[in-house]
């Protein structure tokens, strides 16, 4: 304890000394005496201490998210948009079996790339085709332009003696070949028109069984396919549809001429109709399995014609396109060697 003066300060206590009690006093003058008070917090000590400690922790914590982050998140990340980079420059991808956070989004990725690698080889294919179909088309109008023009050149030579007979030939076999090359023209016509969706159908009610009955005997009675064999059966005689009359007779007329163009006129051609659905088959060459997947497909000409560069390669395609029209399913199944059946279901 201690007491205070005007003078002095007086502290008096008591302490045990070797079993003896004693008592101390202690005087200071007043000037000489000051009195401060401290408060000591040891866990605020602990913590001022530690703080470089903490922030080298908090240093390495950070470099360790961010290692993880980047190898993790931001790596995977740049990757994708790498792979999707090289896709715009045609640059196809493989499989990646690596473990990733974005497996999902790089599965899609590497099926978008062999995707587009498929699409690039098929448009590769098709201009290859294309070509092909477009040196063909040139020759099949070269040819018989240029006999159209032998022939007017001889009419028109007055020096030139002709026969009647004779100018009449001459005169045939313009009008033949003009209308070769009018056919063809209307089947690039046509087929244009039908791909880009243009045609506005006519449909009418048409009974199918004899549809089919004057296509048969228009060809039948051409000199040219007079010898072959079609066969014709159906269940019953009248069979309404709402059709466009002209374009499904171009569809018949292009699949009866197909059987024909493509093999021997010893080809038995069979036409069976039951209820909607209509098959036509024959007997011929048939067609291998790579002509069967291209056999609807524009510009594409099978490679088991007996004559050369006949038709323009458009004939089935139209006649799928026509069906399709219909709302109707058309579709072909053939092995080499065993003929080719077309089924049509309107």
């Amino acid at each position: 304890m201690y007491q205070t003066n005007e003078s002095s300060t007086i502290f008096i206590n008591d302490i045990q000394l070797n079993e003896s009690h004693l008592t101390y006093l202690l005087f200071f003058p007043l000037d000489l005496v000051r009195r401060y008070t401290l408060h000591y917090n040891t866990e605020e000590m602990m913590m001022t201490h530690n703080i470089p400690l903490m922030l080298i922790v908090n240093c390495l914590i950070a470099l360790f998210i961010s290692y993880i982050s980047t190898r993790y998140l931001v790596k995977p990340l740049n990757d994708i948009i790498q792979n999707i980079v090289s896709l715009s420059k045609g640059h196809y991808l493989k499989p990646n079996q690596k473990p990733s956070l974005y497996r999902e989004v790089e599965d899609r990725i590497t099926d978008l790339s062999q995707q587009l690698q498929v699409t690039q080889y098929e448009r590769q294919q098709m201009d290859t085709v294309r070509e092909e179909w477009i040196a063909n088309i040139s020759h099949d109008i070269k040819t018989p332009l240029t006999s159209i023009r032998g022939n007017a050149e001889i009419m028109a030579d007055m020096s030139y003696e002709m026969d009647l007979i004779s100018r009449q030939k001459s005169a045939q076999t313009i009008i033949e070949k003009s209308d070769y090359i009018k056919n063809l023209v209307d089947d690039l016509n046509l087929s244009t028109r039908l791909k880009n969706k243009e045609f506005i159908l006519n449909k009418k009610q048409v009974n199918l069984v004899s549809l089919l009955r004057h296509v048969i005997i228009e060809i039948m009675n051409d000199p040219k396919y007079e010898n072959y064999n079609i066969q014709f059966s159906y269940d019953n005689e009248y069979i309404p549809l709402m059709l466009d009359e002209l374009l499904m007779r171009r569809v018949f007329t292009n699949l009866m001429m197909n059987a024909i163009t493509h093999n021997e006129e010893s080809v038995l051609i069979s036409i069976d109709i039951k209820d909607h659905t209509i098959t036509l088959k024959d007997n011929g060459v048939g067609v291998c399995e790579e002509d069967l997947l291209h056999i609807f497909k524009r510009y594409y000409r099978g490679t088991n014609t007996k004559k050369p560069n006949v038709g323009s390669g458009l004939g089935l395609a139209i006649a799928y396109d026509i069906v399709k029209l219909h709302e109707g399913i058309i579709s072909a199944s053939s092995t080499r060697g065993n003929g080719l059946t077309i089924t049509i279901t309107l």
